[in-house]
């Protein structure tokens, strides 16, 4: 079967850095916080006996561990492709919005008493809590960098500047992990 001329295959050394990208996101987003985890149970802390924690939240095993890393190499792929329209200064309305996000999202987490081992009493957080919020500040600036520049190219360059078929699959990815977060918390 031979591929039309419009559908580049990928070189070897794309593909290793796509799947960079996703064993990288693995391993920040769960492996270490799974390996934590497991560590304080196996030494039987209290903090994992008396409070939820990652390996007892699906948005963290299947969104963190499956999800984030499929949604990263995916965004990867379509940042590559578009590389000549990415500039550092691009990058600061993400970091802004992330920011706020972030803080959002952890202040209601405290406001509304949802203890866990990342935060076992309201404003008061763990070491893997402040982990957590770091990387949930850098994987958010990625999530909004790459949806803003997807909304440029569309509006400028139009529908055929952006491969809608990895657009969705990176939507379709953030709906079910949202889904997942709403399943654990409420």
């Amino acid at each position: 079967m031979r591929l039309a001329a419009t559908t580049p295959l990928p070189s070897r050394a794309r593909t290793a850095g796509y799947a960079a990208v996703g064993v990288f996101t693995l391993v920040v987003a769960f492996g270490i916080q799974a390996a934590v985890n497991a560590w304080l149970l196996y030494h039987q802390t209290a903090l994992v006996e008396h409070y939820r924690a990652t390996l007892g939240y699906r948005s963290a095993v299947i969104g963190d561990g499956l999800l984030m890393p499929i949604i990263n190499m995916v965004i990867a792929s379509m940042l590559l492709d578009w590389r000549k329209g990415i500039t550092a200064r691009s990058f600061a309305p993400a970091f802004v919005l992330s920011a706020l996000v972030t803080g959002t999202v952890h202040w209601y987490q405290a406001a509304h008493g949802l203890v866990n081992w990342t935060m076992p009493q309201p404003y008061h957080w763990t070491g893997m809590g402040y982990y957590h919020a770091a990387f949930m500040f850098g994987e958010l600036t990625l999530i909004a960098y790459f949806l803003a520049h997807t909304l440029w190219k569309l509006r400028y360059e139009g529908l055929a500047a952006i491969s809608t078929r990895r657009i969705g699959l990176v939507v379709l990815g953030l709906f079910l992990f949202a889904d997942l977060l709403m399943r654990d918390y409420f």
